[in-house]
């Protein structure tokens, strides 16, 4: 799962429950804040063990290619 991580995302309830039906289904996923955003600033304690990848308004291509290895290289959360 990708979710772009902001301000308002965090703030939805719909956001934080699609995060947490994938969390509890041990399925990967990749945080990409958003352009402007600080994680200090968004209180994000769901995603705290995720790695958030940094999205800028001008390198697209470079995004995408870290968003791919991501994929590769996320480990699922493990089994308690």
């Amino acid at each position: 799962m990708v979710a772009v991580v902001s301000k308002s995302a965090v703030d939805s309830s719909y956001t934080m429950t699609e995060l947490g039906i994938a969390w509890g289904a041990n399925k990967k996923i990749i945080g990409v804040l958003a352009p402007g955003e600080h994680p200090e600033e968004l209180g994000i304690t769901p995603l705290k063990d995720v790695k958030l990848l940094k999205a800028t308004k001008t390198n697209t291509d470079q995004l995408v290619a870290d968003i791919l290895k991501a994929t590769s290289d996320a480990t699922h959360r493990p089994k308690t």
